[in-house]
């Protein structure tokens, strides 16, 4: 049942993301970053490090981590597997055991694990101790037969490790925030900032406070949630883009 789940979110995250229409046509969505804002969000920060940069920071901040071989994660630049805690939070997906350690969906890109490192601070605040996510890395389609990223070429979102889809926050009482649960919400409605509904559950506002908190420290490129599509219903999809002037939060 859990693979049957896990596939179908799989399918759903990975035809929902046409994104690029989207900020084209989304300006209520849409924050444009000054130069100033672009130097120090750590969105960007992250994005723009090399491979070797990125290790080494997450190694100055003792986050634990195994590195993967480029040939085992290709379109990925700097490929990686968590092995540790960030700042007292779990973070892990679906599967269990050998399965875990196995599958390409633990592999992450070590920018977008610094970008979950602060991420998991702004968690931490809120007693939440485990994040369960259904993936970071998944492999690219080939876009014919035989046709794959080289191993070291760098690609874009999931195929890039450079995203994670988040399903559930799980906190220290033992209680859970369910984002296909807890979000409420409405198609085409605001997360955050001016004219963004008020959530009529505790825990509604719990998730929606998590996502925009981590918005206004700018620590992703991308974030959306259950009102961005129904395909993004069960989980908040976070992103880091280099090159880019503005952050989609939706």
């Amino acid at each position: 049942m859990l693979g049957r789940r896990l596939s179908v979110a799989l399918c759903l995250s990975a035809g929902a993301l046409s994104i690029a229409p989207a900020v084209r046509g989304a300006d209520r969505f849409l924050l444009m970053l000054s130069p100033a804002e672009l130097e120090r969000a750590p969105s960007q920060r992250y994005a723009r490090l090399s491979r070797d940069a990125a290790l080494a920071e997450l190694s100055a901040r003792g986050v634990g981590f195994d590195v993967v071989p480029a040939d085992e994660a290709r379109g990925v630049l700097a490929p990686v597997r968590l092995s540790s805690r960030l700042s007292g939070v779990r973070v892990r997906g679906m599967l269990t055991g050998e399965a875990a350690r196995r599958t390409p969906f633990e592999i992450v890109d070590a920018r977008l694990l610094l970008a979950l490192s602060d991420f998991a601070r702004v968690l931490a605040a809120r007693d939440v101790v485990e994040v369960t996510h259904f993936s970071m890395y998944r492999p690219a389609r080939a876009p014919k037969p035989g046709v794959l990223p080289s191993a070291g070429q760098a690609t874009s979102r999931h195929p890039a490790g450079l995203a994670i889809d988040v399903a559930t926050l799980h906190k220290r009482d033992g209680s859970e925030l369910r984002v296909a649960r807890d979000f409420g919400g409405a198609l085409g409605g605001k997360t955050c900032g001016d004219g963004a509904a008020l959530a009529d559950t505790t825990a509604a506002r719990e998730l929606r406070a998590v996502v925009c908190e981590a918005a206004d420290q700018r620590l992703f490129t991308y974030v959306l949630s259950p009102n961005y599509n129904a395909a993004h219903h069960d989980h908040l999809h976070m992103e880091l883009k280099a090159g880019v002037r503005w952050m989609l939060v939706h």
